[in-house]
C-alpha cells in the first residue's frame, strides 16, 4: 500500500511542477482551458488556444504524466 501512495505523490509532484513551469511561461493549464470553456464553450475555447498551449496540454502534459506514472512503476512498484 504504502508504495501505491508513493506513486501517488510521484505523479501529483509531476503534475505541480508542470503546472507551475507552464504558469511561469504563460502556457495555458488544464485549470484556465476548463475556466475558457465553461465561459466561452468548448468550441470558442479551444480555438482562442495558442498552439503552444494546445502543445503542452494533448502532448507535453500527459507525455510527462505518463512518463512519470512509468517511471515510478519501475522503480518502485515492478518487482
Amino acid at each position: 500500500m504504502k508504495m501505491y501512495l508513493l506513486y501517488g505523490w510521484i505523479i501529483l509532484f509531476t503534475a505541480i511542477i508542470l503546472n507551475l513551469t507552464a504558469t511561469s511561461l504563460k502556457v495555458t493549464t488544464w485549470y484556465g482551458y476548463f475556466e475558457l470553456i465553461a465561459v466561452h464553450g468548448f468550441i470558442q475555447a479551444t480555438a482562442s488556444l495558442k498552439g503552444i498551449d494546445l502543445l503542452f496540454l494533448y502532448i507535453v502534459y500527459p507525455g510527462f504524466l505518463g512518463f512519470a506514472a512509468f517511471w515510478s512503476g519501475k522503480q518502485f512498484i515492478a518487482t
